[in-house]
């Protein structure tokens, strides 16, 4: 209902205003743009006043706000380098990077010639690579374990020098073992249980 104000001194003029109260034509635009009627029929003409960009931040700043969406950054494809001898591993890496590349190996002889011709962000290491392996944490052929690529990058610092390189076996003591042997030649190198691993892939290389 129209309200009357008084203006001036007493016998001065009056002005009759309209203070119903009515919906910003930006907010119409929001309650349109979300699928919901705005009762005023203004949504038209604002299509027309306002510039879209601006109150789709607007609208996006909101969602926000309330916890309804967040921002993602997507990252830049990554190149992994992963020795296993597990076929159902090498099917876990390949969906944990899909979007990325990944190069196998299964052997040191395979893992050292890929480590020599290609630069990577991120290396994967297993420890135990035959099936005898699996039943002794300190096998006596060391030059067909995991260790000997180890052993290799820490001879070899200008390789790989920057890279992250994470050691994953369920052999502890051969994975300690490696890791040491890394870092003592200043390899960013650590030992991430099996279980652990997904985690620990989440938090360096969010999707």
């Amino acid at each position: 209902m129209p309200r009357t104000e008084t203006t001036g001194q007493a016998g001065g003029r009056v002005r009759a205003t309209n203070r119903a109260r009515a919906r910003p034509r930006g907010l119409c635009y929001i309650a349109a743009l979300a699928g919901g009627g705005t009762g005023c029929g203004c949504a038209a003409r604002t299509f027309s006043t306002y510039d879209d960009s601006l109150v789709m931040g607007l609208l996006q700043g909101l969602l926000q706000r309330f916890g309804r969406t967040r921002e993602t950054t997507a990252r830049m494809p990554l190149r992994v380098f992963l020795l296993d001898d597990d076929s159902r591993r090498h099917d876990w890496f390949s969906q944990r990077f899909a979007a990325d590349q990944l190069d196998i190996a299964v052997a040191p002889p395979a893992a050292i010639a890929l480590l020599s011709a290609n630069s990577y962000d991120a290396i994967f290491l297993d420890h135990d690579l035959l099936p005898e392996h699996y039943h002794t944490r300190e096998p006596v052929d060391e030059e067909s374990t995991g260790y000997a690529v180890a052993a290799w990058l820490a001879a070899r610092p200008d390789v790989q020098a920057a890279t992250t390189i994470i050691v994953h076996t369920r052999n502890d003591k051969g994975a300690l073992k490696m890791v040491q042997t890394m870092r003592a030649a200043g390899r960013r190198a650590e030992y991430v249980p099996w279980t652990r691993l997904p985690e620990q892939i989440k938090n360096y290389w969010q999707r």
